[in-house]
């Protein structure tokens, strides 16, 4: 049964009762609002039916249910057949749990407000032996704990577990004073004198068996993570490091090893990664155990730069007195062993300013990486010369003109001028470094004392270029001999088989007069006046002094007569050339000059 009731400005459903009387003392609820449960026996009524004892359908469905139109207020829904197993559900019609709040808003729950200026304070209980109850308490200004902090309050013994200050944030756990008395983000009070505030519990002991703490003056301490004893730190001077002491306090006391970028040891001003001041008397490092088999001497310098070197094997009896002190105390010089003698350090011939290193010579020049004073001997010689490091490559010309232009000297150095340089006594074979500049600037440099040094090796490349020219020269003059060689086989052919050609050859000459005018030649002009028996014709060749042919022609001739033949060599240079004239079966080669 339903009943609506019209909205009309009076209540929709008023239930109230009314009890008036001088003294209450009945145990009767003033309402009850009361629904039955029936969990019917097995009934035909039911199909399939339910077996007798078993819940019936009215348990999965809401005793009592609240609503706002659909949106669902409060709900109770019964769970087992148990009497008061229920639960309430606030916003949903589906509770989960004894006590279900659902709400569609933002930070929307529980809240419980005390209207008194004492603290709201919300019990939990568990059930069942050794159960204890414990509060929430968010206080107010009369109470203990104080205004706006919240704690956790056992009972038993009735103080705090647990507070937050909700002015600072700070959190404390222990101690019975109230949260006020909490100097940090987390401040632990040990609850009895015998047992210390935090404990570590699973950590490795062997690895690591200390935490260390600091107090709000940054002064630590060491706590043994066992959970026992403590050593506190009285080091408290800036950048230096705290010890142990196994007398007197236990506190952890300043050392003698500071650090601030630099660890100075006996300093507080290390101008070095590590700095070591010895005290008076002793020597400032002492290393035992190290392997004296492989490595036999430490090597440690003074403050003013000089070296010495301790002796391993006494190191490791523990004396730390027996060493090789170093006499070579010269700026940048690299200190050597002495086998004999007193067994000191001296300087070698090694110089080393950290830009250049000098061999026999304490003054390198700049720009050099190396520089030696003396014969170098080695097995061999490596240049770089990868063509990943080089670009504009450009092949060598005219190498021949190069290698023409340079000058080979034999010479003896200035021993006696130069001692330093530690020149060779012997007579030497090379080139001037002022000359080759002239022709090869780039294998001559000038180093910062005004020295010239060539580089050698680059000279290989033009040689190398200047043979495969004048290979090439050889094989194109071979060639043309070959030519020449030939003609002449042909022509001696032609005459010994009686051929007569334009050339006239079958009959021979006796006295063959050829007279060549004027030598030099100035005007372009060749003459050349010759006597010839048979009329025919007459080749005239011009070659230059490498055998190459420059120039060519034919000309007639007539029988028992001088012939005047006249060449016109405009197009040649000034130089030396040779004529040849095949003429009766004979060749005549004679030299001439072009001087214009």
């Amino acid at each position: 049964m339903g009943t609506n009731v019209t909205d009309n400005l009076s209540c929709g459903l008023n239930l109230s009762a009314n009890i008036r009387s001088t003294v209450d003392l009945g145990t009767t609820p003033a309402m009850i609002f009361s629904t039955l449960v029936n969990f019917m026996p097995s009934s035909s009524l039911e199909n399939p039916p339910i077996p007798y004892g078993t819940v019936g359908p009215i348990v999965t469905r809401p005793l009592f249910q609240w609503r706002n139109s659909s949106a669902q207020l409060m709900t109770i829904t019964p769970q087992t057949a148990a009497n008061g197993d229920a639960r309430l559900g606030l916003g949903t019609a589906t509770p989960a749990w004894k006590l279900d709040i659902t709400s569609p808003f933002t930070n929307d729950g529980i809240r419980v407000t005390q209207t008194t200026t004492s603290a709201a304070t919300l019990k939990l209980k568990g059930g069942g032996t050794g159960s204890k109850e414990w509060s929430l308490w968010s206080g107010g200004s009369g109470s203990s704990i104080g205004a706006g902090n919240f704690g956790i309050w056992d009972p038993t013994p009735s103080r705090y577990r647990m507070s937050i200050n909700g002015t600072t944030g700070n959190l404390r756990i222990g101690g019975t004073a109230i949260l006020a008395n909490a100097t940090h983000r987390l401040h632990v009070i040990p609850e009895s004198p015998n047992f210390d505030p935090v404990r570590f519990e699973g950590l490795n002991f062997a690895a690591d068996p200390f935490i260390i703490t600091a107090d709000i003056n940054g002064v630590l301490h060491k706590i043994n993570s066992t959970g026992f004893g403590g050593i506190s730190n009285s080091c408290t001077t800036a950048s230096f490091i705290p010890m142990v002491q196994t007398t007197g306090s236990g506190n952890l006391t300043c050392s003698q090893i500071f650090d601030n970028g630099n660890v100075g040891v006996n300093t507080i001003t290390p101008t070095n990664k590590l700095h070591v001041v010895p005290v008076i008397g002793f020597d400032p490092v002492r290393f035992e155990n190290l392997n004296s088999s492989n490595d036999t001497t430490i090597v440690t310098t003074d403050a003013l730069g000089v070296l010495h070197t301790i002796g391993i094997s006494s190191l490791l009896s523990g004396t730390g007195t027996t060493g090789i002190n170093s006499n070579c105390s010269t700026a940048n010089f690299v200190p050597k062993v002495q086998t004999t003698g007193s067994g000191d350090l001296t300087c070698s011939q090694i110089y080393d300013n950290g830009s250049e290193v000098g061999i026999g010579t304490s003054t390198p020049a700049a720009g050099w990486e190396l520089e030696v004073n003396g014969d170098i001997k080695c097995v061999s010689l490596w240049a770089t010369s990868d063509a990943k490091f080089k670009k504009d490559i450009t092949p060598l010309k005219n190498a021949n003109d190069i290698i023409s232009k340079l000058q080979g000297v034999t010479y003896n150095w200035r021993t006696e001028e130069f001692k330093s340089k530690k020149f060779s006594s012997e007579n030497q074979i090379g080139f001037i470094a002022q000359e080759i500049q002239k022709v090869l600037p780039a294998a001559v440099t000038k180093d910062a004392n005004g020295d010239y040094a060539i580089n050698y090796i680059e000279i290989i490349p033009v040689l190398t270029e200047a043979m495969k020219e004048q290979n090439a020269t050889i094989e194109n003059q071979n060639s043309k001999i070959e030519n020449l060689e030939n003609q002449l086989a042909e022509i001696k052919a032609m005459l010994s088989n009686g051929n007569k050609s334009s050339l006239n050859t079958n009959t021979q000459i006796a006295n063959n007069n050829i007279k060549i005018y004027p030598n030099p030649i100035r005007n372009n002009n060749l003459n050349i006046e010759m006597y010839t028996h048979n009329e025919g014709s007459v080749w005239v060749t011009i070659s230059d002094m490498q055998g190459k042919e420059v120039a060519r022609k034919q000309f007639t001739t007539c029988a028992n007569c001088t012939n005047n033949l006249t060449f016109d060599l405009p197009q040649l240079s000034n130089g030396n050339y040779h004529v040849s004239i095949l003429a009766d079966g004979q060749i005549t080669t004679e030299k001439f000059t072009i001087a214009k």
